[in-house]
Parts: structure tokens; sequence; C-alpha cells
């Protein structure tokens, strides 16, 4: 992998989908990158249907390039030492099972879900198995490699399990500076309460200095100054409002019209 950003060997291998199909019911065949830009991040999707907020979806693809974009900020910022190849895998295949049993973050409550079923789900290894038998054989293990990986102990999923988690509240942001014009900041935060409620983030924070950043970006009141004033009111030792500005605003959001 050399000097290449996480984020852009993550784009590399998902733009090396494009030929990878997925076969599902009464042999259709799905072209994986294709799903991956128009399967919305559910979390987003039932909350601005629920509350009519007339908003685009962020796609998963998006997520998960965001995660990558994330990962190579945490790694530069506190210089940390890692397989940056095998990191980029597993953010390429950590969701790919959304593709075909969707996803639900736990903190979503029963009165935000819209068609539940009582049908017990596919589990997440079976849909990745299908997935990744469907790739090409270096790919393929590349995967399953990475996804083995991710729930051992070791620096690159402390990584993704930070930049997965803290990513859902940064998009929050995301959606407030890029699509300001058509946003009601007060119904947006009352359908976003749950992002800034979340408690799960925080246990993610691999130092006192990520812990700050999360009570940070889950407090309504700093996303309502950014609102009205455009301006980012953090300073940490480490992570700059410069730096957290740059996270927020750099990337365009991908996104589906709900």
């Amino acid at each position: 992998m050399d000097n290449k950003s996480i984020y852009k060997s993550t784009e590399e291998t998902i733009n090396g989908l494009s030929s990878a199909t997925l076969k599902v019911a009464n042999d259709e065949h799905l072209n994986i990158i294709g799903e991956l830009k128009k399967t919305p991040r559910s979390g987003k999707f039932v909350r601005i249907e629920k509350y009519e907020l007339n908003l685009p979806v962020q796609s998963l693809c998006d997520h998960v390039l965001q995660v990558a974009f994330i990962a190579d900020f945490f790694v530069a910022k506190f210089e940390l030492k890692l397989n940056k190849q095998l990191l980029s895998d597993m953010v390429a295949c950590h969701d790919l099972h959304e593709l075909i049993i969707g996803d639900l973050p736990d903190f979503t409550p029963d009165s935000h879900v819209f068609n539940k079923t009582k049908d017990e789900p596919m589990d997440e290894k079976t849909a990745n198995d299908i997935i990744f038998n469907s790739l090409n054989k270096i790919l393929s293990e590349r995967f399953k490699t990475a996804y083995e990986t991710i729930d051992k102990p070791n620096s690159e999923s402390k990584i993704l399990f930070l930049s997965d988690k803290i990513e859902p509240i940064i998009s929050i942001w995301r959606y407030v500076h890029f699509f300001k014009g058509q946003i009601n900041i007060d119904a947006f935060n009352e359908a976003m309460t749950d992002f800034f409620d979340n408690p799960g983030v925080i246990k993610y924070a691999i130092n006192d200095e990520v812990g700050r950043l999360i009570n940070f970006l889950q407090d309504k009141k700093e996303i309502l100054k950014y609102f009205h004033d455009n301006k980012i009111n953090y300073q940490g030792d480490i992570i700059k409002k410069e730096d957290l500005q740059k996270l927020i605003e750099t990337r365009e959001m991908g996104t589906i019209i709900s």
C-alpha cells in the first residue's frame, strides 16, 4: 500500500467492485457498487421519513468512504503504526452485509421503524459469505481475512470501530453543512436526537482527546452554533477546530433522494 491513504485504497477497492455482481432471487444479478450507491443508511432514512424532513438520504457507499476518511484522520493525528491495507480492507467490507440484510442502529426505537417483519433475519456472517463468494478469488480472500480480524483485539479493529461509530454523528454535522439551506434546524435536531444521545459511541474513544471530541459532537448546543454562525467552537490539545472542520466539510456527501 506504500504511502497511499486508507481512504484512497478503500475508494480503489470499492471502485474495483464495478464488475462484481450478486446473485439474488430468480437468477437476478445485482451490481455490488451500484447497490452500495443506492442503499440508504437506515438510521438516517427512517428519521428523515418519520419527521418528513424532505432531505436526501446518505448512502451506504458514502458511509464506507467517510469511515475510511475518518480512519486516516485518527491514524495521522495520533501517529498510529498499523497495517493500513488491512484496515482499508476492513473498512471496505465491514458493512457489505447490509446489501442483503439491511441495517438499523441499535439505538433506533421501534416507533421509528417501518414495515418491521417477524421473519427470522439472515445473520451477518451468512450474508457476508454470499457476497465474498461472489467476488474474484484475490479480493474474496482479502475480505475474508479482514472480516475474520475485525473482532480480534488489534490496532486496526480499534480504529475501524472508532471510525465506524463516530461517523454517524459526524455525518449529522455534514448534513448541517451541505444541506443548510434545506434544513429546519429545530426539526432536524429533534429527528436526530438519538444520534446525539447515543451512549454507545464514547466507549470506542481510544484516549481522552477523542472522548472530548465525541462529547462535543454530541452536544446539540454546539451544532446549533455551527448552523447559525458557521463556526466550530472546538479546541483540543491535539485535534483543533480546523481539523474538525476538514472532517465535516471536505467530502461531498453521497446521497439518495428519499
